[in-house]
């Protein structure tokens, strides 16, 4: 007898899901995928309002959660009074959709299946780096179909001079500190299989090298920092069964391999020789002044802040004006600046609980493997998230908040079927 196979609407939902959030998150700066960006958040919010009105029908709210909220009202609200309008209502669809995603309840395989699409992308646009390193111009003479499909002069010239003048990578992902963030993802990801009490795996050694790799060839020294930090915090943390011991042998090997390799090929010492550049080092390339501009901000408006994304209308309008910007560069000050005292105190309160939750339930001994690997991959996200954002825009781009979100909320749901767990046990 032939098997049967019933798709469900939840199940065709829970696909496009993996789809969306995969795009959203690591899907990179392409035409294409890009362009897809803002409409499958469109999708999401809509699917995530219908899910709450015609399926769950409550919400399980608690403390960081009801901050959550607060944050997305508050930034509903600045709309009225932004100095960019336009682009505080685009942020504020990107954080509804965020905050609705927190509200709805979602199985922990949905969660899993996400982060491995996630993982299979990252490792997609890791090896289109190799590529790009080892082949000359690859991605503008024979990936153009994916990087640049309309033949755009502006952006193949910036192609160009990211891997000529910055002696930076990026693959598929188009732009280096787009790939680096991605690469921080895919490491993460890893992590999250080491850490977690699962055997340690072939697959896994090489993984880190390749993720390793990719990410040094994007020349981002933050980014670079962030995972080996990370590593870090996870050792000193959660430190399960000697883990440390049984990674070692792979980083006495990685350490050599990196030897050689940064020997034999000078461009994989890109990000340390900007690390070397004392110049671009004492003035962090610039971002100093903006800080110093964010801060100006603060100040023409400290309590309510001159709304969410606001920080480029500003800087047009200053005498940086002959500047060209991505945002502040330092998410703390900047979000000083354009959401005010009450707008932080609410947005970093909710982060800073959902954190500190997080590694409370990382504590607990009674975690099943498969939810200590979710709360593993979790805890990374929402770390490099927080080191990052000292130079980083980290809460202004949708990819970068989206990917934040989602490690919120898979703390969220993994900590309300933990206490299901254990109530049921308890009888």
């Amino acid at each position: 007898m032939k098997k049967t196979y019933q798709i469900s609407i939840e199940k065709l939902w829970q696909m496009f899901l993996v789809f969306a959030v995969t795009l959203i998150c690591v899907g990179g700066v392409s035409p294409y995928p890009h362009g897809l960006r803002m409409p499958c958040i469109y999708a999401c919010t809509a699917g995530f309002i219908a899910v709450l009105l015609l399926r769950q029908r409550r919400v399980r709210l608690t403390l960081p959660m009801a901050f959550f909220i607060y944050s997305m009202v508050y930034i509903l609200i600045s709309v009225t009074y932004s100095f960019a309008a336009n682009t505080t209502k685009q942020l504020a669809i990107v954080y509804g959709c965020c905050t609705l995603m927190l509200l709805v309840d979602m199985p922990e395989t949905l969660y899993e299946r996400i982060i491995l699409a996630m993982e299979v992308v990252c490792m997609i646009i890791a090896l289109s780096i190799l590529v790009s390193f080892f082949v000359e111009d690859s991605m503008i003479r024979y990936f153009s179909f994916i990087c640049n499909p309309k033949r755009n002069v502006t952006i193949a010239n910036a192609m160009w001079e990211e891997v000529h003048w910055s002696r930076a990578h990026s693959g598929f992902a188009r732009e280096k500190a787009e790939a680096a963030f991605i690469m921080n993802v895919g490491l993460v990801v890893v992590y999250s299989r080491l850490f977690s009490g699962a055997k340690v795996r072939f697959r896994d050694g090489l993984e880190l090298l390749i993720f390793a790799f990719a990410l040094v060839l994007t020349g981002k020294r933050m980014l670079f920092v962030c995972p080996i930090f990370c590593g870090a915090a996870l050792v000193l943390l959660f430190d399960r069964k000697g883990m440390i011991l049984k990674v070692l042998p792979a980083l006495l090997v990685s350490v050599i391999v990196i030897y050689y390799v940064l020997s034999l090929f000078p461009d994989f010492r890109t990000v340390f020789d900007r690390f070397a550049d004392q110049e671009t080092m004492q003035n962090l390339t610039g971002r100093t002044e903006l800080w110093q501009l964010s801060m100006s901000m603060f100040w023409e408006n400290p309590l309510f802040g001159m709304g969410l994304g606001a920080f480029n209308s500003y800087a047009f309008n200053s005498i940086l004006a002959d500047r060209s910007f991505a945002y502040g560069h330092n998410i703390y000050l900047e979000l000083l600046g354009e959401l005010g005292i009450v707008g932080f105190v609410l947005i970093f309160t909710a982060l800073i609980m959902t954190f500190l939750g997080t590694i409370v339930l990382l504590k607990q001994k009674d975690l099943p493997a498969e939810r200590r690997k979710l709360l593993i991959f979790s805890f990374s996200i929402q770390l490099i998230c927080f080191v990052y954002g000292f130079t980083g825009n980290v809460l202004l781009y949708s990819q970068q908040i989206f990917v934040w979100y989602l490690a919120a909320s898979i703390y969220f749901d993994v900590q309300i079927n933990h206490q299901k767990m254990k109530a049921s046990l308890a009888l």
